[in-house]
């Protein structure tokens, strides 16, 4: 409801105070020189206001893209601090795009006709960018779009919701053979990195990211058990160690030049290793081409399928939040699954094995 207050000042000034109270809404306030004048302000403002509190998707036809992605960069972004700098990224990319369009006129077919054009570029190493990292970029853009429908209240629906996604290759399944196992590990035990051995092989005894490995800290070690406390979902996990991997980081510390609380540092303490070199140097020396080190992840999976691990398991050992990303190793259990089906039909059916 709005009312008009007429005002007196010490000057003998006469001005007339306009306020207007809708119940949920902040107050809303203007002073002006004619009585008629803050009646058209209130009236106005009152319409504006009772519009944006039933329909609030209106604000919409008011507010540009760059207004409210300036905003969510400084407000919401930061919530998220590892993933900052690329979510960053790739929303100032939509920001130059979108940048002067109003909210409620960014339709479907205007972001795919970005979507295309971010599928017809070419990165900096001459090659077409992939369907993965466009899907990437129109994930950040609808996050920052489900938020302006949630709290902010500036748009109905989510337009991102309405386009294609482009397929994706197939998932990278490669994995290592015993045998090429073992030729990994004998050149790394002979590498001009002391820390490529053991960090190659906590990698194949628990499947633990390259990330968690280098930033594990002595107090992370807890007897048979490390915690990595800054993981790639942002959740801690701890794993079992095995008397193997165990008496590796023992001479580890036994033999340690460097004062560091990183079981893997750098020269000078303060970081952790860097092994990028001499891995690509005991890749090529073991003559396994194409081999990255996450594969090795892929492995240490791969290898607990083959032993009858289940996919519960699996996904406990990596860290994974969803079965989804292990059913990529179910086939390798099949041997496994075999006996499991074979036990429960022997209690059925009263066939013994």
């Amino acid at each position: 409801m709005a009312y008009i207050e007429k005002r007196t000042h010490e000057s003998g000034k006469i001005t007339y105070r306009a306020r207007i109270r809708i119940r949920g809404m902040p107050d809303q306030c203007a002073s002006f020189s004619t009585r008629t004048a803050a009646k058209e302000w209130a009236q106005c403002i009152e319409a504006e206001l009772k519009q944006s509190r039933y329909f609030p998707h209106s604000f919409g036809k008011h507010k540009t893209f760059d207004t409210f992605i300036d905003l969510y960069i400084a407000r919401d972004l930061p919530k998220n601090p590892k993933a900052f700098l690329k979510q960053h990224q790739l929303i100032q990319w939509w920001k130059s795009k979108l940048g002067k369009y109003y909210l409620a006129h960014i339709s479907p077919s205007l972001i795919a006709q970005y979507r295309d054009e971010l599928l017809s570029q070419t990165t900096r190493r001459n090659k077409l960018r992939s369907p993965s990292t466009v899907n990437r970029y129109l994930a950040a853009l609808s996050k920052a779009f489900t938020l302006c429908i949630k709290e902010y209240g500036w748009l109905k629906e989510n337009p991102t919701l309405f386009i294609t996604r482009p397929p994706e290759s197939k998932a990278r399944e490669k994995y290592l053979t015993l045998e090429e196992i073992s030729r990994l590990l004998d050149v790394c035990r002979y590498s001009k990195s002391q820390h490529l051995y053991p960090i190659v092989v906590f990698a194949l005894a628990t499947g633990a990211r390259r990330g968690e490995i280098l930033n594990l800290k002595w107090e992370d070690l807890n007897g048979s058990s490390a915690t990595f406390r800054d993981t790639k979902n942002g959740e801690s996990r701890t794993i079992t160690l095995t008397p193997y991997l165990l008496d590796i980081l023992t001479n580890e510390r036994q033999y340690r030049i460097t004062f560091s609380n990183y079981i893997f540092p750098s020269q000078e303490g303060s970081h952790p290793a860097d092994i990028t070199c001499a891995w690509k140097e005991a890749v090529r020396k073991a003559k396994l081409s194409n081999l990255r080190f996450h594969d090795l992840r892929h492995t240490a999976a791969s290898h607990l399928a083959m032993n009858g691990a289940s996919t519960l398991e699996i996904a406990a050992i990596l860290g994974h939040k969803t079965l989804a990303m292990v059913k990529r190793y179910t086939h390798f259990s099949n041997s496994a699954t075999a006996k499991t089906l074979q036990r429960m039909n022997d209690a059925i059916f009263g066939v013994t094995s």
